[in-house]
């Protein structure tokens, strides 16, 4: 028996729009993918700049801490100059005698050190 003529083109249209639905369903599974991977190259590239631009900077703070280091170092080995010329134009008459080392002073005698009493024979 013979399908009638209304259920064969109910089936032939459910037929072509089950096609219709995979066609179309297969077309947006692929532009997703196409999407995500040209969203994914673009995250990558994204990814790419942000560690040049990291490196560059480092480089940048690099030579930065270099020259203040290199500044820091000048402005205490000029502080340390000027406190030196400092200290020796603040000394007074007699103390850099005081302050030689003992082999350039002559040894004092005894009587430099203390002065006898009236009563010591000799005197």
């Amino acid at each position: 028996m013979a399908e009638p003529q209304p259920i064969k083109d109910a089936h032939e249209e459910a037929r072509r729009i089950r096609h219709d639905a995979e066609r179309r369903a297969r077309d947006t599974v692929e532009d997703a993918r196409k999407q995500s991977a040209a969203m994914l190259a673009e995250a990558r590239a994204c990814a790419d700049a942000a560690l040049e631009d990291a490196k560059r900077l480092r480089d940048a703070l690099q030579k930065s801490a270099d020259a203040l280091t290199g500044e820091a170092d000048r402005l205490v080995r000029d502080v340390h100059m000027a406190h030196r010329e400092l200290l020796a134009s603040l000394r007074l008459p007699g103390v850099a005698a005081r302050d030689a080392p003992p082999a350039n002073r002559p040894a004092p005698s005894p009587e430099d050190l203390f002065e006898p009493p009236d009563w010591i024979a000799g005197r």
